[in-house]
């Protein structure tokens, strides 16, 4: 056997996915993951961490979604008038409904029986000039609640812009605090006061109020997303990091989502089954023990070999002893034991060669939520009726989750990226080309599809980027780095608020735009590196470059296999 030095360039997918790394540059959790295989531990952390997770952050998330839709009103004060109201007459042989029955004779000789509004979204004119307002009782948004139209219209974006503000503080300190504190404590913590948080929120008796515990939910919701992605990846073995994160939870999440607000339809009510959904997160997390990856280099021992040996049992694997283990402090190298137990900021993500990455990191976080929450906000804009057109921007989703499943893989994570963002950007530009070219039909179901499609490529890049980033840096500043992408992720929401299609003469630029930060993801990701099929580093100094050391055999050597 040779031990052969080789780059991502130089070697193909099949020695990646099948050499033997070089055992003195992996980490004991890598040794302990790999020889547990992925098993029945990683199939029971997919369906808590991953699909149990996602579903508390998704309902926090798509809240103002259902929070600013408005159902539609009708003005009071034109009671007398027939085009305001469908009229409901009858007599002992017949039943009428006519919007317009003072027209002619058809109601001559029947008695009305009730008077109902012809509810519509208006005009902000007609809004202002009417007295009394009666909203839609189909549906309680904040909408209604407050009459926050025209202009008070303004009130929807800063409650998003205070809750994206939320997200961004959490996301930054929730990946400064699971680096310090461990994944586990962070995200068991902030599943707990999440729900408590929901419950207050159902009782908000002002619009501000609602707006300041939204900055809390914000905040909680970027440390559960920051922890169950970084501690779920860190539990995978290196074949299943990328597909793991195609399986539909987000979609999911968006189902049911959609569900459970066309059955309330009352916003107070669905904060109440936000705090249900992390109550139900919360009890299977206890599980699930801390990462073998951040025990591994804060020097714990102890947890270390339980935890292995917890996931060696449910795999049904062959368990180890403490004194078996050849712990990764003992045979580090002095710069690498300093790497380990040092506090590390922000500014290290800027440091080492990754100051390039971090910042194509950051613009691909910043734009691909920006377009993400904009399409997702702007279905109140779309065609058709609002609850359907919810539940299809996740439901449609589901037959392409396979692809999302095997191109990282496949194609390895930087390609993947690239056609994902290629095939959003073309469909958010066919969106404006239609709205500015086009009329009718065409136009009315051509905005509908390819903003699904563009909410699907979207999408898709959103997932992926929880798992190509976190495979660029090491486990010293994994947690700070996806918080980091978090945190830029925020300011992309917070743009979002803005860019949310509200006013149809301006729907071209909104989508021209959101074009532009998609062709903008295409170009810069170009300059990341492809992390497919390498195992995660512990340290800064375990390996400042792409490089593996990979177990070859003399006749793959003669083969040319490398």
């Amino acid at each position: 056997m040779l031990i052969s030095r080789c780059s991502n360039k130089n070697h193909s997918p099949r020695t990646l996915g099948t050499g033997l790394y070089k055992m003195d540059k992996v980490g004991e959790a890598e040794r302990v993951i790999e020889s547990s295989g992925c098993g029945l531990f990683q199939v029971w952390a997919v369906i808590i961490l991953y699909v149990l997770c996602s579903m508390p952050a998704f309902f926090g998330n798509m809240f103002m979604v259902y929070g600013n839709y408005n159902p539609g009103w009708a003005c009071l004060d034109l009671i007398n008038s027939t085009d305001q109201y469908v009229v409901s007459a009858s007599n002992a042989n017949s039943t009428v409904s006519l919007t317009q029955p003072l027209l002619g004779t058809s109601i001559a000789n029947h008695s009305i029986t009730s008077r109902h509004p012809v509810y519509s979204t208006g005009t902000c004119e007609a809004y202002e000039a009417c007295q009394r307002v009666e909203f839609n009782p189909e549906a309680s948004t904040i909408v209604t609640q407050w009459e926050l139209l025209c202009s008070r219209s303004w009130i929807l974006s800063i409650i998003i812009c205070v809750q994206m503000a939320g997200m961004l503080v959490g996301a930054y300190l929730a990946g400064q605090i699971q680096d310090s504190f461990g994944r586990k404590k962070t995200l068991y913590s902030a599943l707990f006061i999440n729900a408590i948080i929901h419950l207050i929120l159902s009782f908000s008796v002002t619009w501000e109020m609602l707006a300041g515990l939204q900055f809390f939910s914000g905040f909680l919701i970027a440390a559960i997303m920051s922890c169950y992605y970084v501690q779920l990846q860190e539990f995978l073995t290196i074949k299943w990091r990328g597909p793991v994160f195609g399986v539909p939870a987000f979609n999911t999440a968006g189902i049911l989502f959609a569900l459970t607000a066309m059955w309330l339809k009352n916003w107070r009510h669905i904060h109440l089954a936000s705090m249900a959904v992390n109550f139900v997160a919360f009890l299977p997390v206890v599980w699930i023990p801390e990462s073998l990856r951040w025990l591994e280099v804060n020097g714990r021992k102890e947890q270390f070999v339980k935890v292995a040996n917890k996931i060696a049992r449910v795999n049904r694997k062959e368990t180890v002893a403490l004194d078996d283990m050849k712990f990764i402090i003992a045979r580090k190298s002095e710069g690498e034991k300093k790497d380990a137990i040092k506090r590390h900021t922000l500014l290290d993500l800027f440091h080492n060669g990754y100051k390039v990455f971090t910042i194509i990191v950051a613009a691909q976080w910043f734009a691909v939520t920006c377009i993400f929450f904009a399409i997702y906000f702007g279905i109140k804009s779309l065609y058709g009726n609002f609850y359907i057109n919810m539940l299809l921007m996740d439901l449609i989703e589901l037959p392409f989750c396979f692809i999302r499943m095997v191109a990282p893989n496949l194609l390895g994570r930087k390609k993947t990226s690239i056609m994902y963002f290629s095939v959003c950007t073309v469909s958010l530009y066919a969106i404006a080309c239609l709205f500015v070219y086009s009329s009718g039909e065409v136009k009315t179901t051509g905005t509908v599809v390819f903003a699904i499609l563009a909410k699907i490529s979207i999408h898709a890049a959103f997932d992926l980027l929880y798992s190509y980033t976190p495979e660029i840096y090491p486990t010293v500043v994994r947690g700070l780095s996806v918080g980091w992408g978090s945190a830029m992720a925020r300011l992309g929401g917070l743009v979002s608020a803005f860019l949310i299609p509200n006013d149809p003469d301006t729907y071209y630029i909104n989508y021209t735009v959101m074009g532009s930060m998609g062709l903008l993801c295409c170009i810069v990701t170009i300059g990341l590196p492809e992390t497919r099929g390498r195992p995660l580093k512990e340290t800064f100094e375990s390996g400042k470059s792409y490089e593996l050391d990979v177990v070859v055999s003399e006749k793959d050597q003669r083969n040319g296999s490398l």
